[in-house]
């Protein structure tokens, strides 16, 4: 009783530097996100996203422009740890399973998750036209972008009005545009760069 009554008074007293030591912990993780924002190289804003679900098995996330994406068996256990205020990125499975062609990484805490697009996003950008002499894709918000020569090609199954979701390329390939653009539509994606 005496050992248990003593913990209780130390607990008394130290709990106001507890709930602070928390309050500095959620401060010191948001400071951290901005940290981490500053290793990705991108060229527009719209490539940082944010985990506002997931479903009750623990099997999809939902990003805050309403797109879920369906996450591979081996890395669900990864989603416990995710929290609303986590910035993500998503960007191309270069060296994982095919049928997960995407990695959504959540660069506080450096967890990626091998997922597929399930269902299409609400709140996103779309195309408003094409420039097909100097490879362009211009978006709804004003936004022109550059893509790669290279993958110019996957440009002539993409239509006006298609739902674009902004990620970032894998370091390996940021080369070729640091940026991709996810066609909702086709699930494919281009490299390229922002201009504007």
């Amino acid at each position: 009783m005496k050992k248990h009554f003593s913990l209780l008074i130390m607990l008394c007293c130290f709990a106001p530097f507890l709930v602070g030591a928390q309050e500095n912990t959620k401060e010191e993780k948001e400071d951290a996100g901005l940290l981490a924002r500053a290793w990705y190289v991108t060229t527009h804003e719209g490539v940082f996203h944010r985990g506002v679900a997931v479903s009750a098995y623990g099997d999809e996330i939902q990003l805050e422009d309403g797109s879920w994406w369906t996450v591979h068996w081996s890395d669900r256990y990864q989603l416990s740890g995710w929290l609303t205020s986590d910035d993500v990125i998503i960007t191309p499975n270069i060296n994982g399973n095919y049928s997960y062609p995407y990695k959504l990484v959540n660069i506080v805490t450096g967890a990626s998750l091998q997922v597929y697009l399930a269902s299409n996003p609400v709140l996103c950008h779309w195309i408003v036209s094409f420039d097909d002499i100097h490879d362009e894709v211009y978006l709804e918000d004003g936004s022109v972008w550059r893509i790669n020569p290279v993958d110019a090609a996957a440009l002539w199954t993409w239509g006006i009005n298609d739902l674009i979701i902004l990620g970032l390329n894998a370091p390996e390939y940021s080369g070729n545009g640091p940026n991709i653009l996810i066609n909702a539509r086709t699930t494919t994606y281009v490299c390229g760069r922002c201009l504007n």
